[in-house]
């Protein structure tokens, strides 16, 4: 089952399949182009606003990171200008390098009119000397706080659902 099965099954809700899905792994601007079927945004926004009356959360997941291509012209971050107002969660790999990725993703983000709501790192395969120390660091260099560190582990895991709900309290403004 792909990444999408396992959210809905872990959450206990129902699987809806993705709206643009491309046989090869690559970019997403890469695979529309190569199967002439492009991204279309107000496609995905019709959508959403649709799961949106029948369900309390619906969750956009995109393909790469903030500033990955979905066509020539279009990136991520016009889908999420597209989808606003909505909460944007940044998802970053618990690794070296860290530091870096989100404070240039949160500033440019930001100059983009985008509010990151919270901040998730992903613990990697083969964590690295960084990965233990990251969210602390990221608070104390002003881009924190993490609202959680989601292990290298399957989604129903119970380490990831413990992460998972204190994100969703970070999100939604319970005590967690």
């Amino acid at each position: 089952c792909d990444d999408a099965e396992e959210h809905a099954r872990a959450a206990a809700s129902p699987y809806l399949p993705p709206t643009f899905t491309y046989r090869r792994p690559v970019s997403p601007h890469l695979a529309a182009r190569e199967e002439e079927r492009p991204i279309d945004l107000d496609v995905i926004r019709r959508r959403a606003d649709e799961l949106a009356r029948d369900h309390d959360v619906v969750v956009v997941e995109s393909a790469g990171g903030l500033f990955s291509p979905l066509s020539d012209t279009r990136t991520n971050v016009d889908l999420v200008q597209r989808l606003l107002p909505a909460l944007v969660i940044l998802v970053a790999p618990d690794r070296l390098g860290v530091l870096h990725d989100v404070g240039a993703c949160t500033r440019a983000a930001r100059a983009s009119g985008i509010a990151v709501a919270a901040l998730v790192l992903s613990t990697p395969r083969q964590p690295d000397g960084a990965t233990a120390s990251n969210a602390r660091e990221l608070e104390r260099v002003s881009l924190g706080p993490v609202a959680g560190v989601f292990p290298h582990a399957a989604v129903d895991d119970a380490a990831s659902q413990r992460a998972a709900a204190r994100v969703w309290a970070c999100l939604s403004g319970e005590p967690g």
